[in-house]
């Protein structure tokens, strides 16, 4: 009688996004497949950073308001009722593409903003300045008409 070998794979896959994938969205949508056992939770980790534990029959997460630039992602899947340790998915590496605005402060130096965000500071300076002028010319004209003198008479003789 021959003996054979029988492989049973448990644990997680990510079945999106792929290895490498470049987004222009700083939202993923995070999906896994799980298989081998009954599942208790699966933590979620964002480059190597616990974000969040879902339950055991969620297999999507949205990640939300990702910087720009390379990360990677990760899921552990647990089975506490079997008593099993933590099961890891591989690594998903993938990058976060976007546009960027450099600033130049006055010394010279710079940093880098996502133009959203540049857009929704001057947006909002516009709005302070504004209301800043509508003020003062309110004010200004309260102080014509409580300190308004009547122009004197000039009179010519020839």
């Amino acid at each position: 009688m021959t003996a054979g070998i029988v492989t049973i794979r448990i644990g997680t896959t990510i079945t999106s996004p792929t290895s490498g994938q470049v987004l222009t969205s700083t939202s993923l949508t995070l999906t896994w497949s799980a298989t081998g056992a009954t599942w208790s939770s699966f933590h979620i980790f964002l480059d190597n950073q616990f974000v969040i534990w879902v339950g055991p029959d969620v297999r999507t997460y949205t990640l939300s308001g990702l910087s720009y630039g390379a990360h990677s992602v990760k899921i552990a899947a647990f089975d506490n009722v079997a008593g099993h340790p933590a099961i890891w998915s591989d690594p998903v590496s993938f990058t976060v593409s976007g546009t960027t605005t450099t600033m130049t402060s006055i010394s010279g130096g710079g940093m880098r903003l996502p133009a959203a965000m540049i857009l929704a500071n001057a947006t909002a300076a516009v709005g302070v300045a504004l209301a800043t002028v509508r003020a003062r010319i309110r004010f200004s004209a309260i102080l014509t008409r409580k300190c308004a003198v009547a122009p004197a008479r000039v009179s010519s003789q020839t």
